[in-house]
């Protein structure tokens, strides 16, 4: 998990946020063909592939990864090398499954087999692209994001991740704002976007756009305590404490200990002594 890292004149404090690449499977994987779509193979055939499709994607969906790569083995042993389209789909489910439990490489295989078969997947090249990424091959893993843009443009996703992999590796900042500016153009009620967005202006020191970023944030998730924080963060930078010091209480109201660290070290800087502190926030009269 990656640790995002601000520097204040009287601090340095570590919050931890992951990147959280989109990667969730329980809206991405694919279904079996109903046996009559099954051409190549007889129905019998193909009722029992569709049973292990099932067993497995039920297990994906379920987290037991390791049992839905069973029955996706059981999928490849059945079928051979048959043309069947069960198999470039069993291999497409298995690359999630194998993500999810940390085997990048084997996921980065089963997605390449699925391209191999089919150039046009842009599923195929965005889940490869995060398995990439997770085992640091960051120029890839953008390549891959590309790819599946150019197949298709309308997957925030594709534009939030590759955003993330310039963000966090590449430094490259003023291309992580334009694929969040996209993402955000196609997903405008998603808090996490603009949340980043914010992060990466920060990051550039372009402190007023990183406040207001923070603020769509907050006005579509207004517990997102991540994004208080980051607000809370750019008013300091822009010399307004007491507003910086109202999103560090609010951040850790909601469980961020990033935000009740610094709304103490910012309360000490002023002398006032940390049992007070405690005391009055309880009470609820401190800088109201």
């Amino acid at each position: 998990m990656k640790k995002r890292i601000f520097i204040f004149g009287m601090a340095m404090l570590i919050i931890v946020m992951a990147p959280a690449l989109v990667t969730a499977v329980d809206s991405v994987f694919i279904t079996a063909p109903t046996a009559q779509q099954q051409s190549t193979e007889p129905i019998d055939n193909g009722t029992a592939i569709k049973n292990m499709f099932e067993a497995g994607n039920q297990y994906l969906s379920e987290g037991r990864y390791e049992r839905a790569i069973e029955e996706y083995n059981r999928i490849k042993e059945t079928l051979g090398g048959s043309t069947d389209p069960n198999m470039v789909n069993a291999f497409f489910n298995r690359g999630l499954a194998y993500h999810m439990i940390g085997e990048y490489d084997n996921a980065i295989d089963d997605f390449s087999i699925v391209i191999g078969i089919n150039p046009q997947d842009d599923r195929a090249y965005y889940h490869r692209g995060n398995a990439l990424a997770m085992t640091r091959e960051y120029d890839r893993a953008i390549e891959d994001y590309t790819a599946a843009i150019g197949i298709n443009p309308a997957d925030y996703r594709f534009y939030y991740n590759r955003g993330l992999t310039f963000q966090e590796n590449s430094r490259n900042f003023d291309r992580a704002i334009e694929d969040f500016k996209q993402a955000i153009r196609l997903s405008p009620e998603d808090p996490k976007l603009y949340c980043f967005l914010g992060i990466t202006y920060y990051k550039k020191h372009q402190y007023t756009s990183a406040a207001s970023a923070f603020d769509n944030a907050v006005a579509r998730d207004p517990n997102y305590a991540e994004a208080y924080t980051g607000r809370g963060q750019s008013y300091l930078r822009k010399g307004n404490r007491s507003k910086a010091i109202a999103d560090f209480r609010k951040a850790c109201s909601l469980g961020e200990r990033a935000g009740c660290a610094m709304e103490e070290l910012l309360l000490r800087s002023d002398g006032i002594p940390a049992e007070t502190v405690h005391r009055e926030k309880q009470e609820g009269d401190l800088y109201e």
